[in-house]
């Protein structure tokens, strides 16, 4: 869990460091709002590509790259270039560190059975939450007291002193020979790609409310600082959240955990459209910090329970990248309805996207009520396939 939670850290900082040296050297707010379209972009993009690898590469010497990559990349940022160029290094760094999460969920997915999956599951993401929340907090202090270019040296740095002990933390894993992926009749029939839409239209709706929301709370005169405090919620409440829903998810099955994660993904968007006061706001705030982690357990672990383990890797990259492309389009459709309607309905409108994806997934997925016929299947196709790799090593 360690590995990961360190790269988020200085990932968190750099993501505020772009966005107010971009607007420091005066560009414009569409470049500036860009510059959050291209980490999704990057996530969408790397995610899958990653999670493709982690099911045939070392996953050591992958974990590696990343972290020696991603450090690189924001290091660059420190000669403080153009705006063009800055954007460029932060769709190459999210396309990089997008590979952290499919690859370590998949490490850990595979480690572990249906019993224990959404917990140790929970660990990680808690990390990362955790992770976030500290960059988030001394990314301040550290900008007031070094600059940007200091400030960006910071964020590149932290994660080299510990690299090398991340990495002994890390047993060294076999390349998997296993190229078979599940096919499309698969898909359907475990619903994962009803579970995939569902994700795009969740995303979709909450990155476009998050886009606007500081506008829209400028609009009703609430404080600059008391709008820092309301944006705290969500990550606070994600790591405490996470390794609730971590052990909800094992005792109760995934569905149950994931559908209450769109349906408070939709309440949370819908009080946005309602809100006029910081309490509101607060509590939707509140609510999306709660949604993400049951979503994102119970979804997770769902992926790991109906796959063979020779696709975990791939499997919550195309989950990953899902997420990307609703935050890709999400921000873009918000604002070309806030030019045409008001903000609140703007605000119904990604509360209606949300819910479309909780219809979505509540009519594809199979029920973990009685999830022992998927398990028993998968559980089969691992065998078949350790047998096969033996008979072919004994040939």
């Amino acid at each position: 869990m360690f590995i990961g939670f360190v790269p988020w850290i200085g990932d968190s900082a750099s993501r505020l460091y772009v966005q107010l040296y971009l607007r420091d050297i005066g560009s414009s707010s569409v470049t500036i709002g860009l510059s959050t379209s291209l980490i999704f972009l990057g996530l969408l993009l790397g995610s899958a590509a990653w999670g493709w690898l982690a099911d045939r590469q070392n996953v050591r010497g992958l974990i590696f790259s990343i972290f020696l990559g991603t450090s690189l990349v924001v290091g660059l940022c420190a000669f403080l270039p153009t705006s063009g160029w800055m954007l460029f290094l932060v769709f190459v760094r999210a396309a990089i560190i997008a590979g952290l999460g499919p690859i370590i969920m998949a490490l850990v997915s595979r480690r572990t059975d249906s019993t224990n999956r959404g917990r140790k599951l929970s660990y990680v993401s808690s990390a990362r939450g955790l992770g976030n929340f500290t960059g988030s907090i001394l990314a301040g202090f550290a900008l007031v007291g070094l600059g940007y270019r200091g400030s960006f040296l910071l964020a590149a740095l932290i994660p080299l002193p510990l690299l090398l002990f991340a990495i002994k933390l890390l047993k060294t894993t076999q390349r998997r020979d296993d190229s078979r992926r599940p096919s499309n009749r698969a898909l359907r029939h475990t619903g994962l790609a009803g579970l995939y839409l569902g994700i795009v239209f969740r995303q979709m709706g909450n990155s476009g409310a998050v886009s606007l929301v500081f506008v829209y709370m400028a609009a009703l005169a609430i404080p600059t600082q008391t709008m820092g405090i309301l944006n705290a919620l969500n990550p606070a409440m994600q790591i405490v959240a996470m390794l609730i829903f971590g052990r909800v998810a094992d005792l109760v099955g995934r569905k149950r955990v994931f559908l209450s994660g769109f349906l408070l993904s939709a309440i949370a968007l819908i009080l946005f459209a309602l809100s006029r006061s910081v309490l509101i706001i607060g509590t939707a705030f509140t609510l999306i910090g709660v949604a993400y982690p049951a979503l994102f357990i119970g979804s997770t672990a769902y992926i790991g329970d109906v796959t063979p383990k020779g696709s975990h890797g791939i499997m919550l990259g195309l989950f990953e990248s899902s997420r990307g492309l609703g935050g890709v389009a999400g921000p873009v459709l918000a604002g070309f309805l806030v030019q045409h309607v008001s903000y609140q309905s703007m605000f119904f409108c990604m509360g209606g996207l949300a819910a479309l994806g909780y219809l979505c997934v509540a009519y594809t997925t199979s029920s973990m009520l009685r999830p022992k016929r998927y398990q028993y299947r998968v559980h089969m196709q691992n065998e078949q396939e350790t047998r096969a790799q033996e008979e072919e090593t004994i040939g």
